[in-house]
């Protein structure tokens, strides 16, 4: 079935079979292969927001992170309010099914101790079920050295539930550091308090409708 052809309500289908795929299914390795993100996508532009995703920041972990001294900022468009953090969405729904990807803008940043990490333009893979970032590290109020394209969390998706009213939400969606990740940010804060089992919070994705 070709989803961008079909009519909402198969569209309506295509997302509560995606939910019950990631609910359910293995991991493999092989699943984004020859995949890529599709920012914007032939449905709509990278500078277009289509809704965003929201991170409630987990408290355990904000106040491990203030123990260290380590202030986390938000980057621009992303904004944080009383919900959590959004983070606008720049590709279409239709993009989302087609590519695997949601992508986004903005970004976070964690400074401490006269480094500073910038984790930037979030990437959510539906096949890995990870979150990429763009990544920069170097001192604080100086030039960053970019790192790459790096994934930094792992996400789960088991407890998460798919709506259609007033927005296409779907969430919770757990999300816990990499193993790699938490290795990277121990060695620019100096300390051995993060790791792969460190959630950093739960991520929901709202989508306008289509």
């Amino acid at each position: 079935m070709n989803v961008f052809r079909s009519t909402g309500a198969r569209g309506v289908l295509a997302l509560s079979a995606l939910v019950a795929a990631l609910a359910l299914a293995p991991v493999s390795a092989s699943a984004t292969a020859g995949r890529s993100a599709w920012p914007g996508g032939p449905w709509g532009s990278a500078q277009q927001s289509y809704g965003a995703t929201s991170l409630v920041p987990d408290t355990g972990t904000i106040n491990a992170l203030t123990s260290l001294n380590v202030a986390v900022g938000v980057v621009a468009p992303a904004t944080a309010g009383p919900s959590g953090i959004g983070f606008p969405i720049t590709n279409s729904l239709f993009s989302a099914l087609y590519s695997g990807s949601i992508v986004h803008s903005g970004g976070l940043t964690l400074t401490g101790g006269g480094k500073e990490v910038s984790l930037t333009n979030y990437i959510v893979s539906l096949g890995s079920r990870q979150l990429t970032a763009d990544v920069a590290a170097g001192p604080t109020g100086g030039t960053l050295s970019s790192l790459g394209r790096l994934a930094i969390l792992n996400l789960s998706f088991s407890g998460a539930h798919l709506s259609f009213f007033p927005t296409v939400t779907l969430g919770p969606i757990v999300a816990t550091l990499t193993p790699g990740a938490a290795t990277d940010l121990n060695g620019v804060f100096g300390t051995s308090a993060l790791s792969g089992s460190t959630v950093l919070g739960s991520l929901t994705v709202r989508y306008a409708r289509f």
